[in-house]
């Protein structure tokens, strides 16, 4: 039985984005808390976990000031620094610091949708869900936003209702027990991104079941300008070189000739991703064309990135961080 819940925010990724999409993903969690607490009982810790050396304190003290009604709130929220402490180990260091029986990870970049948090603790409290996520889909509301639902690395929002049995979920929408928080954190690797996936595949590996359900959706935005798609890009290129090389155990795959082979793979399949994403996307006939330029302008900055991590990782991690 569930008492008590702990909410942990990193606020790596508001570095990244509008820290408009910040506020009224604290407006939200809080309130669908207090909703939650009301039928069930629960109580809430809703910890912001920051890095002191990449964001100036005041900046979440003073969001979750103009945000959150501490007296309305149902439990405690707390502002703590973690210094030297990127993404995933931001995550790992909140779990550390709250005694609640379920944890649940939202980044500062998302925004959920009228009953995700309900939905989520459902999930573990009446279904027996042991690692439940939702869906992630990006947002639609501008030209260059529709643009990149057409082909980025989250899908679009298709709606639907249900829980199902998956293979992974996403960092940014998941509640999981604590047990299984302190028996599998994120561990250390020398990729930016790719941790959850290989959380995942060894939850699955220890016979832990993993869920999504398809109504607990939050929104994603793409690559805030021009500078952070590039770095988005150029990192994910340098992932995609270390995965072929440190998973896969592949000299070929993690070999120049391993870069271009899925530079071509991508482009093959671009067009096919985007036409499938079409309507969801809210792309016309021009914004389908669009998309694709940004997709093959994106799959070059990525062949770039695996190139420059063939010969220097270090440069890459120093010059394109995210």
């Amino acid at each position: 039985m569930i008492e008590k819940v702990g909410v942990i925010v990193e606020w790596d990724n508001a570095r990244l984005s509008d820290v408009d999409r910040a506020r009224e993903m604290l407006r939200r969690v809080t309130a669908q808390a207090g909703e939650v607490a009301t039928q069930s009982g629960y109580k809430f810790e809703l910890l912001l976990i920051y890095d002191p050396d990449e964001i100036p304190g005041e900046v979440p003290t003073t969001v979750a000031t103009e945000c959150i009604d501490r007296e309305k709130f149902p439990g405690d929220v707390r502002v703590i620094e973690a210094p030297s402490l990127s993404y995933y180990d931001q995550k790992n260091f909140g779990v550390a610091q709250t005694d609640a029986d379920v944890i649940v990870f939202i980044d500062s970049d998302v925004v959920p949708d009228e009953g995700w948090l309900k939905q989520l603790l459902n999930a573990i409290e009446h279904d027996g869900a042991e690692v439940v996520g939702g869906e992630t889909y990006l947002t639609t509301d501008t030209f260059y936003e529709r643009l990149c639902a057409g082909f980025w690395n989250f899908d679009v929002n298709r709606g639907g209702e249900g829980m199902y049995e998956t293979r992974n979920f996403y960092a940014n929408n998941v509640a999981l027990k604590r047990s299984l928080c302190e028996k599998y954190p994120f561990e250390g690797a020398e990729t930016f991104r790719g941790q959850c996936a290989a959380l995942a595949k060894k939850m699955r590996t220890g016979g832990v079941k993993l869920y999504r359900i398809r109504s607990a959706t939050v929104s994603h935005p793409p690559p805030e300008g021009m500078k952070h798609f590039i770095h988005r890009a150029v990192c994910q290129g340098h992932d995609a070189l270390l995965n072929d090389k440190i998973r896969k155990h592949s000299r070929l795959g993690a070999s120049p000739l391993g870069s271009f082979f899925r530079f071509g793979r991508s482009l093959a399949k671009s067009p096919a991703l985007i036409w499938s994403r079409r309507r969801e996307a809210k792309l016309g006939p021009v914004g389908i064309v669009s998309a694709f330029a940004l997709s093959t302008a994106y799959s070059g900055l990525m062949l770039f990135g695996e190139l420059a991590t063939f010969v220097s990782p270090r440069l890459v991690r120093r010059s394109f961080s995210i």
